[in-house]
């Protein structure tokens, strides 16, 4: 399944699934959630940067990761517990570091097991990977992640349980059916849910983050990566 796009009046591109999107980050902002929510996040250290083009050749604002302890974290909300339905995580990424657990997006607490939580994370070797207490729910066989470059990474689950991950619109990995019900309801960007901890933050650019709660939004082989902001409403 493709996520499907509408034109709205004046040519405003529209989201069939925005009533469902859990959050919406264009980094533009280190505080804004676009979508129906309207979150209130925080943040300790990320900075805004213009250091580099974003995602589409632009010189707009985007996310900056550069240390341990840079944390944007989001309020506990039902919004963020994805229970045992479909979800997609999906975002750019521009690492100038890759480590091993690096965190792009989870509600994992720092160093924490708990089967109620997962994390969409990278291995030392640029692998991408779901996991979360203890398991790993799927992971890609390549690596994948690698630095100093935008690359478009995306997670799924379908409503069977079934895994999808996806680098720069090719699906790298799929996953054995696992409807465990992640029940934590809040979460960090770029580091673990609760901001502590060091050596598990992302480190380098970040844009366009998007997590969509009830649908897999990618299921083929390939996906169509964004050439645009996400659509606003």
């Amino acid at each position: 399944m493709m996520a499907l796009t509408g034109e709205l009046a004046g040519g405003q591109i529209s989201d069939e699934y925005y009533a469902s999107v859990s959050l919406l980050m264009d980094g533009t902002s280190l505080t804004t959630d676009l979508g129906p929510g309207n979150h209130t996040l925080t943040t300790v250290g990320t900075t805004l940067s213009t250091a580099i083009a974003d995602p589409f050749g632009g010189s707009s604002n985007i996310l900056l990761f550069n240390n341990d302890g840079d944390d944007i974290l989001t309020p506990t909300d039902a919004d963020f517990a994805m229970g045992t339905g479909a979800f997609t995580i999906e975002m750019f990424i521009y690492p100038t570091n890759i480590r091993n657990w690096n965190m792009y997006f989870t509600t994992r607490d720092n160093f924490e097991n708990n089967a109620q939580t997962w994390g969409f994370q990278n291995d030392a070797n640029g692998k991408l990977y779901i996991w979360g207490g203890g398991t790993f729910f799927v992971q890609s066989g390549n690596s994948q992640v690698t630095t100093n470059s935008w690359q478009y990474i995306a997670a799924c689950r379908d409503a069977s349980g079934a895994w999808t991950l996806y680098h720069d619109g090719t699906r790298v990995a799929t996953g054995a059916v696992n409807q465990r019900d992640f029940t934590e309801n809040n979460a960090g960007v770029g580091t673990s849910a609760d901001g502590a901890g060091t050596g598990e933050q992302f480190q380098g650019y970040m844009s366009h983050v998007r997590l969509t709660k009830g649908v897999a939004r990618y299921t083929d082989t390939t996906m169509t990566v964004p050439t645009e902001p996400h659509p606003t409403q």
